[in-house]
């Protein structure tokens, strides 16, 4: 028997509904062989032979679209690659934590480039001998703790200057010659409401100028 139900003959005269079924296989297969295939004359539903046997095309000749009103699948359903979780199907934390970590760190990292605001930036800045360098006037009035950096190639000191008026400054109690040593990075954390502040590195050889390699001022609202 045919594909289509048609059994082998001899010379007898077909019936009208042998000649009918022998009718639509021709339409069925001259539409999927000369393109588009629209299959228009498929009736009845489309049933492979045995269970779980038969591809409907190749992972190289994939099929461009699809459209259905539901679908069932026994097995897994993979998309681009990698496979669909269902409802009960375990979770394994591995399969995708790696993923997560580089999100979740690169997430982290861009949240604090945007939220930490640089208020001095100054490299290779040279001070006379005898003498000292003083920064511009730094608006702090947004910030209650700010970080200090510095990077000096001789042992220096540094004074926090604080006005509330921008004109009029004072030394900020406790920040008074603070000991810069050479090639060493000093961190400085300092808080509460200073409004606006300068910074004073003092260079104390009388006989050579010496520099500043790098002196950063940041907060964070």
């Amino acid at each position: 028997m045919s594909w289509i139900g048609l059994r082998r003959k001899g010379e007898e005269i077909l019936t009208p509904q042998e000649w009918n079924l022998a009718v639509d296989a021709l339409d069925i297969l001259y539409f999927y062989y000369s393109g588009p295939a629209t299959l228009s004359n498929v009736k009845q539903d489309v049933t492979p032979a045995e269970d779980n046997k038969y591809d409907v095309g190749k992972s190289d000749r994939a099929f461009k679209e699809v459209y259905a009103y539901y679908g069932y699948f026994k097995a897994n359903v993979y998309v681009q690659g990698k496979k669909v979780i269902k409802d009960g199907d375990p979770i394994y934390i591995s399969d995708f934590l790696e993923n997560a970590e580089t999100d979740i760190k690169t997430a982290i990292i861009n949240a604090l480039k945007q939220s930490i605001k640089t208020l001095l930036d100054v490299s290779n800045q040279s001070v006379d001998a005898g003498s000292y360098y003083e920064s511009d006037v730094i608006d702090v009035r947004e910030y209650s703790k700010i970080t200090i950096m510095i990077l000096v190639d001789y042992d220096m000191y540094m004074t926090i200057k604080h006005s509330v008026d921008g004109v009029n400054f004072y030394i900020l109690d406790g920040y008074e010659d603070i000991a810069l040593s050479a090639n060493k990075f000093k961190v400085l954390v300092v808080e509460g409401n200073m409004d606006y502040i300068k910074i004073r590195i003092d260079n104390p050889d009388t006989a050579n100028a010496h520099n500043i390699l790098n002196l950063k001022v940041k907060a964070k609202p």
